[in-house]
């Protein structure tokens, strides 16, 4: 078995969902959930992975991610799959773009997760002490997976652009700019 299905059978990945194609809205994609409403509202930390699986079954991890929404992992996919909607960051815009690319190829791209427990701590503010659950910072996490991936295929994910430190590619950020323009040239009207 090699490490990405060794990855995806572990008891603690969950198999969220996939992104689809959105044809009729400002966003080029929608979600096809996997998971119940509570799982998608869970705020635990999360460590997120967009894999690609090709019509031979041949899966890649495309990219990385961690988060803490406060809104769950609805949230977090909110985020790629509403991007077109708001002001996103250029990551944000190129992987929205990327992820459509490989649906455009017949590809699909599935999101696992791993989840962090809470920890019970008590808290003191200004005066009081409180008792609380506070999610884990993912980033040690993140970094730990990363790092494994990188051990195995001695590279990081294709979209994992800052940590292997190269460009977006050139037509998104030129695209991205014109995408931005246009959004101040709405507004100022």
């Amino acid at each position: 078995m090699n490490f990405i299905d060794q990855f995806v059978s572990n008891s603690d990945v969950l198999f969220v969902g996939e992104f689809i194609k959105n044809e009729n809205n400002t966003n080029l994609l929608k979600f096809k959930w996997n998971i119940d409403s509570t799982t998608k509202k869970n705020k635990s930390g999360r460590v997120y992975f967009f894999i690609e699986v090709d019509s031979e079954n041949k899966k890649d991890i495309l990219k990385i991610g961690k988060s803490s929404d406060k809104n769950g992992l609805a949230g977090t996919i909110g985020f790629y799959v509403n991007t077109l909607s708001g002001t996103p960051s250029i990551t944000r815009y190129s992987v929205h773009n990327l992820i459509y690319r490989k649906l455009q190829e017949n590809k699909k791209v599935l999101v696992y997760c791993k989840f962090s427990n809470s920890i019970k701590t008590k808290i003191k503010g200004i005066f009081e002490e409180h008792e609380s659950e506070i999610p884990l910072d993912m980033t040690y996490v993140e970094e730990l997976c990363l790092t494994e991936y990188h051990k195995n295929y001695l590279r990081f994910p294709e979209w994992n652009f800052q940590e292997s430190n190269t460009q977006i590619p050139f037509d998104l950020l030129e695209s991205y700019s014109m995408f931005i323009e246009n959004k101040k040239n709405k507004k100022n009207k």
